[in-house]
C-alpha cells in the first residue's frame, strides 16, 4: 500500500506540474480591414473585386513569350530549385519530429568466441565457448509537460514557413522575368524610333546636299546635320548592349542556354499592350495573399512554440521502459534460464545546471518578441510597397498621357518645318532644332511606355498576384 500511494503521488505531482508549465497558447495576429490603415494611392484606381483574381496579370501585356518566360522561370529557376529543396528538407524534418510520438524500440544482438574463466563457467572449470546475447528494449517518454508537442508544432510551423518562403522566391523571380523582359522591349522600342529618326533624316541629308551643289547651301551647314546624324546613330550600340544583357539575365532567371531558341525569338520587337486600368485590392486581403507577411506570422508561431519547448525543459521528462533479451552459451541461450526482462518507468529531472534552462526559456521568450517586431515590420513595408508602387503607375500613366500628346506635336512640328525648308521659308537650323526635340520625345515616349509596363508589374508583384498559377505550375 505505501508503494501504491507513493506512485499515484508522482503521477499527481507530475501532472500539476504539468498543468503549471503549459505555455499560453499561440493565436494568429488578426488581419481584419477595419484594423489595417486604407492605401491613399488605392483611391486614384480601381478597387477589386472579392472575387476577381489576380492569376496571369502579365498577360495583359499582350506577349505569349513572356508567358512562356515566366512559367519556364518557375519552372527551371536555380533558386526555385534549392528552395524547394529546402521545403523537402522541412517536411522530412516535421516527419522525424512526429516520431517523438511512438515508442522508440531498439534491438541487438552479439555472439563471440572466447575462453571463459573458471568462475564463469557453469563446470567451474575454463574452457572455450560461443557466448551469445540478444536484447530488445522499448523507451516511450510521456509527453505530460509539453515538450513533444511542442517539438511537433516547431517543426509543423517551420515548414509552414519555408513554404510561404519558397512562395515568396516564386514572386520575386516573377518579378525579375517580369522586369528584365520589360527592359529587353524597352531598349528595342527606343532602338527602333532611332532607326526610324535616322531614316527621316537621311532623307533631309540628302536635300542638303542638293542644296550644297546647287550652291544655295554653305559645307558647314551639311557638315553640322550630318554630325547631328552620326550623333544619333552612336547610341544605337549601347542599346543593342542592354539588349544583349537583359537576354542573357533571362536565360539565367529561366535556367536556359545563352543560345537557347526561345532566347532567340525575342530578336524579333514586339508592341507592348499597357492596361488601362489598376486593380488594387484591400489590405486584409493583400496582407492574407503577400508570402512575406505569412511567412512572418509562421516564424512567430515557431518562436512560440520553441519558447513551449523551453519551458517544457523546467520539468521532468518521464518514460515508460521495458527490456526483452536472452543471454547464454550458444545451443543454450533460448531457454528459461537464459531470458530476462524487465519493466519500469525513467524520470530525468534537471536539479543544478547553473540557470542554464531558466536563461533559455528567457531567450526563447525575448525570440519571440523579435519575431513579432519582425511581423509588424513585415506588414508596415508590405502597405508601404503596395500604396508606393500604386502610386507610382498612377503617375506614369499621367506621364505616358502626356508624353503622348507631346510626341504627336513635335512630330507634326518637325514635318512641317521640312515642309517650309524645302519651300526655303526655313533655315536648316530650325529644323535641326525640332529634329532634336521630336527625337527626344520620340525616346521618351518609348520608355514612358516601358516604365508604365514595369510599374503595372511592381503594382501586381507586391499585391502578390500570379501565385495560384504558382501553386498549379509547381505540382
Amino acid at each position: 500500500m505505501p508503494t501504491l500511494a507513493l506512485r499515484w503521488s508522482v503521477l499527481l505531482t507530475a501532472s500539476l506540474l504539468g498543468a503549471c508549465s503549459s505555455t499560453a497558447p499561440y493565436h494568429s495576429p488578426s488581419l481584419q480591414a477595419d484594423q489595417l490603415t486604407t492605401l491613399p494611392s488605392a483611391r486614384a484606381v480601381g478597387v477589386l473585386e472579392s472575387d476577381t483574381p489576380l492569376a496571369l496579370w502579365w498577360t495583359q501585356l499582350g506577349d505569349a513569350q513572356l508567358d512562356a518566360l515566366v512559367h519556364l522561370a518557375w519552372k527551371n529557376n536555380y533558386d526555385l530549385r534549392a528552395s524547394v529543396a529546402r521545403l523537402a528538407s522541412s517536411r522530412e524534418q516535421l516527419q522525424a519530429a512526429q516520431g517523438a510520438r511512438l515508442p522508440g524500440v531498439t534491438l541487438g544482438a552479439e555472439a563471440s568466441h572466447v575462453r571463459l574463466a573458471a568462475v564463469e563457467s557453469r563446470s567451474g572449470v575454463a574452457s572455450i565457448a560461443d557466448p551469445v546475447q540478444w536484447q530488445a528494449s522499448m523507451a516511450w517518454e510521456l509527453d505530460l509537460f509539453g515538450r513533444v508537442s511542442h517539438s511537433i508544432e516547431a517543426a509543423q510551423f517551420s515548414a509552414d514557413e519555408r513554404a510561404a518562403l519558397s512562395d515568396d522566391v516564386r514572386r520575386a523571380i516573377l518579378a525579375q522575368v517580369v522586369e528584365t523582359y520589360l527592359e529587353l522591349r524597352g531598349a528595342q522600342m527606343v532602338a527602333a524610333n532611332l532607326q526610324q529618326q535616322l531614316a527621316m533624316q537621311e532623307e533631309t541629308l540628302t536635300l542638303i546636299r542638293a542644296r550644297e551643289r546647287a550652291g544655295s547651301v554653305a559645307a558647314v551647314e551639311r557638315m553640322r546635320y550630318e554630325g547631328q546624324i552620326r550623333l544619333v546613330g552612336s547610341r544605337l550600340p549601347g542599346l543593342h548592349a542592354q539588349e544583349r544583357a537583359a537576354r542573357n539575365r533571362l536565360a539565367t532567371l529561366t535556367g536556359q542556354r545563352l543560345d537557347a531558341p526561345m532566347l532567340a525569338l525575342l530578336d524579333s520587337p514586339v508592341p507592348l499592350q499597357l492596361p488601362k486600368a489598376m486593380l488594387a485590392d484591400e489590405p486584409a486581403r493583400l496582407l492574407l495573399r503577400r508570402p512575406d507577411v505569412r511567412a512572418a506570422e509562421r516564424a512567430m508561431a515557431v518562436a512560440a512554440a520553441r519558447e513551449g519547448i523551453a519551458q517544457a525543459d523546467l520539468f521532468p521528462r518521464v518514460s515508460l521502459l521495458s527490456m526483452l533479451g536472452g543471454a547464454g552459451i550458444a545451443g543454450d541461450w533460448l531457454g528459461s534460464e537464459a531470458g530476462r526482462w524487465r519493466l519500469g518507468a525513467g524520470l530525468s529531472f534537471p536539479l543544478l545546471d547553473g540557470g542554464a534552462r531558466r536563461a533559455q526559456l528567457r531567450a526563447a521568450g525575448a525570440d519571440m518578441q523579435v519575431a513579432s517586431a519582425n511581423f509588424d515590420k513585415v506588414v508596415a513595408v508590405a502597405l508601404e510597397e503596395t500604396d508606393s508602387a500604386l502610386s507610382n503607375w498612377t503617375q506614369a500613366r499621367r506621364r505616358n498621357e502626356d508624353l503622348n500628346t507631346a510626341h504627336s506635336l513635335t512630330q507634326e512640328s518637325a514635318r512641317l518645318t521640312r515642309i517650309r525648308y524645302q519651300e526655303g521659308a526655313e533655315s536648316l537650323l530650325g529644323v535641326l532644332e525640332a529634329d532634336r526635340t521630336a527625337l527626344a520625345a520620340n525616346e521618351q515616349v518609348a520608355l514612358a511606355r516601358r516604365d508604365l509596363a514595369i510599374a503595372t508589374a511592381r503594382c501586381y508583384v507586391a499585391m502578390a498576384g500570379g501565385l495560384d498559377v504558382a501553386e498549379v505550375t509547381k505540382q
